[in-house]
């Protein structure tokens, strides 16, 4: 599946104008580098957003999944 460049901006939390300059950089690669607007996999948006996670927000977040994996096998009868 691949996202605008505004919806790539809200998930990470940016301005369009950085997701622009982060393609430039290379550090997020456009599914069709000179087609315009870029549209990029919205995996890749997402590693990006987990890459530049804190430390502590990383943690946050495993401990979260853990727990909403718990309560998903509990309510199937699986834990």
């Amino acid at each position: 599946m691949t996202i605008t460049s505004a919806e790539a901006a809200e998930i990470l939390g940016l301005k369009v104008a950085s997701i622009r300059s982060l393609a430039r950089r290379g550090e997020l690669i456009p599914v069709r580098p000179n087609a315009h607007p870029l549209r990029f996999r919205r995996e890749a948006v997402i590693e990006l957003e987990w890459r530049r996670r804190s430390p502590a927000r990383k943690a946050a977040s495993v401990r979260a999944l853990a727990r909403m994996r718990g309560k998903i096998e509990t309510e199937e009868g699986v834990a």
